[in-house]
């Protein structure tokens, strides 16, 4: 399932789903069973031999990437057919592209999250009620190779790119809008888990050079409840928000003046969004309170001086929907700022 900053056409919100071509033999749009799946730029990297696709067959499995990450991790790919080969190739070149030595497993995991939000979009032709989408846009071949992806093809590459780099992660098959199809992830840092939904972080309509969201990067249960339906039985509790993009993305600004520069720092990092807070300021305020666009007059004179400084840059910049908001994470409050960019 795919969630879209705009409204569908008719016709296309008719067949709105994240599927196959088949619905899961483990959970179908009247179910909300939950599977849990252990096992995402085009490429110059693809194999001029690759053959002509056959017909998809009709399967309801996810994708298994373990041979490919199995491959990556004893340096032995015999066993790969092409289409695996072409993918393990541009995996190398995606981790020897963002990823060093000295990152922690966060750094790594919001890496490949960006990398994937950034170079891959969402296969809006699954949408269409004439679709003539890519039978492997739920395989990483379709968001690696050929840039398109729907939810299955975006958790199975995460998925796969969590276990060439060691990071316990695992793929969650079930429903969200009330009965579609969806499937995301959750990742351990820390012995703590997060649920990580890469699909809803790259909303259409997508378009070359949008900053990423971070929206359901590292959330918790509650977060994912508003908008997924599934089983949490058998899964572990989000019993920590330490690794959550609210709290690792915070910056301590010195003075309100700040607020601007630390906005236009992460827009160069092509990150829309962030928390801040300012040193000696109190945020009294609950959690979800708007801060921007707010007409009304605050009784915090810093308040206002942050408003005034981004009603001033967001003049110069029209291509962007500004906001701030109140955020909480672990009993901590922060200031969350969002540009979100759209076509003029």
């Amino acid at each position: 399932m795919k969630r879209s900053i705009m409204i569908l056409a008719a016709a296309a919100a008719l067949l709105c789903s994240c599927t196959e071509n088949e619905p899961s033999s483990v959970s179908s749009s009247e179910t909300t069973q939950t599977t849990i799946s252990s096992q995402a730029e085009p490429s110059s990297s693809v194999p001029e031999s690759i053959p002509e696709p056959e017909p998809e067959p009709e399967t309801s499995e996810i994708y298994d990437t373990s041979p490919i990450s199995d491959a990556y991790l004893s340096g032995d790919s015999s066993a790969l057919d092409v289409y695996q080969q072409a993918v393990l190739e541009k995996a190398k070149e995606v981790i020897s592209k963002v990823i060093t030595d000295d990152m922690t497993d966060y750094e790594k995991e919001l890496a490949i999250h960006d990398y994937l939000v950034y170079n891959a979009t969402y296969d809006e032709e699954e949408l269409s009620a004439l679709s003539e989408s890519s039978y492997r846009h739920s395989e990483p071949y379709g968001a690696l190779i050929e840039g398109k992806a729907i939810c299955s093809g975006y958790s199975t590459t995460f998925k796969m790119f969590m276990d060439m780099l060691g990071i316990p992660c695992e793929l969650i098959h079930a429903t969200a809008h009330g009965g579609n199809e969806h499937a995301w992830n959750m990742v351990e840092l820390d012995g703590h888990w997060y649920y990580v939904d890469v699909t809803w972080d790259d909303p259409v309509p997508d378009f070359d050079g949008r900053e990423v969201i971070h929206g359901f990067f590292n959330v918790s249960t509650e977060k994912m409840k508003e908008e997924h339906e599934w089983d949490t039985d058998d899964l572990p509790e989000t019993d920590s928000a330490e690794y959550s993009y609210t709290k690792q993305s915070c910056k301590e600004l010195d003075t309100v003046d700040d607020a601007v520069p630390y906005l236009e720092e992460l827009l160069s990092q092509k990150r829309s969004d962030g928390t801040f807070r300012i040193n000696g300021m109190d945020i009294d305020m609950a959690a979800g309170t708007k801060i921007y666009p707010d007409h009304r007059k605050n009784k915090s004179s810093d308040i206002e001086a942050i408003k005034d400084a981004l009603d001033e840059w967001h003049k110069e910049n029209k291509k962007y929907i500004l906001s701030v908001r109140v955020a909480e994470a672990q009993g901590e409050k922060y200031f969350s700022i969002e540009a979100t960019s759209f076509r003029l």
